[in-house]
């Protein structure tokens, strides 16, 4: 069955989003998808939401970077979401390292009061903030 939903909202997904905007996209989805606070109200229904968005932009990114993905994969979700993050992470977009970067900068603004804006580019990983990470 989430194979059927993943593919069916496939083609929703604006093609726009491209480059740095679909890389911190994917970065914000994949947070949410792990941040078990993202899921207000508990139920089965945000869970799958939360993990078909970020599924959803996980395919979109890896074929923007040359990674084999069929979504019949996804019957079994996790597995396959390891994989690809682990192929991606190989031809250089490590969405692990880059999330944890990013939340470090993030716990650094706050502290400090301040916002970061997404706007530099570094050849290894993508969007990064301006700040040295």
């Amino acid at each position: 069955m989430y194979v059927e939903i993943l593919t069916s909202v496939l083609g929703d997904m604006a093609e726009e989003l491209t480059g740095d905007a679909l890389l911190c996209y994917a970065l914000v989805c994949r947070a949410e998808m792990l941040d078990p606070s993202s899921v207000t109200d508990g139920s089965s229904m945000s869970a799958l939401t939360t993990e078909v968005a970020y599924d959803r932009a996980l395919v979109r990114l890896c074929e923007a970077h040359g990674v084999r993905v069929l979504p019949a994969n996804f019957v079994h979700p996790k597995a396959e979401r390891a994989r690809l993050e682990d192929a991606l992470a190989r031809s250089g977009v490590d969405l692990e390292d880059l999330g944890h970067r990013l939340h470090l900068l993030a716990r650094r603004s706050l502290r400090a009061g301040v916002g970061v804006e997404l706007r530099g580019e570094d050849r290894r990983f993508g969007a990064i903030g301006e700040a040295e990470l």
